[in-house]
C-alpha cells in the first residue's frame, strides 16, 4: 500500500518528538491515530528532550499511550488528506473548548458528529481526540504556539469545558 509521509511533532512526558510519520495514503490523520494499532511508526525523527537539549535519532516507534499531544507541524498538511471529501461524508460541527493537561492548556475547535455534544465527543471509544485550530501554552515554559491540527489524549486531559470568547 501506498504510503504518504506527515510531519508531526509528538509531546510526551520525556520529551517532544518532532519527526515525519508514516501512513498510509488517502487515510486522514484524526483517522489514523485512532486505528487499533499500539504504536505510531516515524521516519528521520530527531528527539528534543525536556532538558532542551536535542539530537537526531533513527527510525522509531511510540507507543500511543505514551503521547499526550500530538500536533502537524507543517500547517499545510491539511491532516494528511490532500483530496476532497468524497460524498457522502460525515458533518461535523466544532465546538471551541479549553483543555486543561497536566503540562499544556488547550484551546481549540473539537469536532463531533453532526448534533453531538461535548460529552457525546468525549465517551466515544477513541483514544484521540482530534482538534482544529488550535492554540497551545506549556505550562512550565509559557512558550505559546498555533498548529492547524492536534490530536490531544483524552485519558491525559484533567479538565475540559466549553470556552467562550466574551468571559
Amino acid at each position: 500500500m501506498p504510503e504518504q509521509y506527515i510531519p508531526i511533532a509528538v509531546h510526551t512526558n520525556t520529551g517532544i518528538f518532532t519527526g515525519v510519520l508514516s501512513m498510509p495514503v488517502g487515510v486522514r490523520l484524526s483517522e489514523f491515530i485512532n486505528l487499533p494499532a499500539q504504536y505510531l511508526h516515524f521516519k528521520e525523527d530527531v528527539a528534543i528532550n525536556n532538558d532542551g537539549s536535542a539530537k537526531t535519532i533513527g527510525e522509531i516507534h511510540v507507543n500511543k499511550k505514551a503521547v499526550n499531544l500530538l500536533t502537524t507541524v507543517n500547517d499545510n498538511s491539511k491532516g494528511g488528506f490532500t483530496q476532497e471529501k468524497v460524498f457522502p461524508y460525515v458533518y461535523k460541527i466544532p465546538i471551541r473548548i479549553k483543555i486543561y493537561m497536566t503540562d499544556y492548556e488547550i484551546i481549540c475547535n473539537a469536532h463531533g458528529l453532526h448534533e453531538d455534544s461535548l460529552t457525546q465527543m468525549l465517551e466515544r471509544n477513541e483514544l484521540f481526540l482530534p482538534c482544529t485550530d488550535v492554540d497551545v501554552l506549556n505550562l512550565h515554559n509559557d512558550e505559546r504556539w498555533h498548529s492547524n491540527f492536534a490530536a490531544v489524549n483524552h485519558y491525559n486531559v484533567s479538565v475540559l469545558q466549553k470556552f467562550d470568547y466574551a468571559k
